[in-house]
């Protein structure tokens, strides 16, 4: 039995990847982090930085070990996923079997972006243009207001993270790209390339920021081919 643990996108929590698990072969279980301050840990407080979100997704890492697992993070959860492999290489854990990075470009590529700090009928748009915000959040003034503060902070750490230097890792990955991403381009996705030591592979799809909404069952027929192949 192999374990794909997942990092979630912005906002996401346990769930987010709840679209994936019919797919996935019968042999290859989900495990979906939690990041502090969402989904089932919403009373815990939402951090403040990146370096922070990684340690916690180490530490729970720690306390429900895998003998045989793949990362796999979309869009804020590919950096998660990267930034939480450098820190499994020097852990007593065992090392990721892959690594997927998804809808995000390497994390060197830094844009001095405010996102978290826009006014809110332009941050809901932002959310409305990358939909990945179900519909029935955008349209309830009560969900939104429930939620503003969790995907502030959450765009927060990554528009406020600043490290550029960082070296490749001994592990092989996957990235995938949505070819009509307008927030992320095919070559900033192809750039992780630069960071990886292993096997390399790109993979694009159709849709925009959110498709592996549209690609479940293509989705985990490549994963399994890793993990299986």
């Amino acid at each position: 039995m192999s374990t794909l643990v997942c990092l979630p996108f912005a906002g996401g929590n346990q769930s987010s990847f709840a679209f994936l698990r019919r797919h996935l072969q019968p042999d290859l279980r989900l495990k979906v982090l939690e990041y502090s301050g969402h989904g089932q840990r919403i009373n815990a407080p939402l951090l403040d930085c990146l370096d922070a979100v990684v340690e916690d997704a180490h530490q729970q890492l720690l306390a429900a070990p895998e003998d045989d697992y793949l990362l796999f993070g979309h869009s804020m959860g590919a950096c998660v996923a990267f930034l939480l492999a450098e820190r499994l290489n020097h852990s007593v854990l065992p090392p990721p079997k892959h690594v997927f990075l998804s809808g995000h470009g390497v994390i060197t590529e830094r844009r001095r972006r405010q996102r978290h700090l826009l006014p809110s009928d332009q941050f809901f748009a932002l959310l409305a243009e990358m939909q990945g915000t179900p519909s029935e959040i955008l349209d309830c003034r009560e969900l939104l207001e429930l939620f503003e503060p969790i995907l502030r902070a959450d765009f927060a750490v990554l528009d406020n993270y600043r490290r550029t230097n960082f070296s490749p890792l001994p592990y092989s990955f996957t990235v995938l790209h949505g070819q009509n991403d307008v927030h992320t381009s095919r070559d900033s996705v192809q750039a992780w390339r630069r960071l990886c030591l292993g096997d390399f592979s790109f993979h694009e799809f159709s849709g925009g920021h959110f498709f592996i909404h549209d690609h479940p069952q293509m989705l985990a027929q490549l994963i399994a081919d890793v993990a299986f192949g």
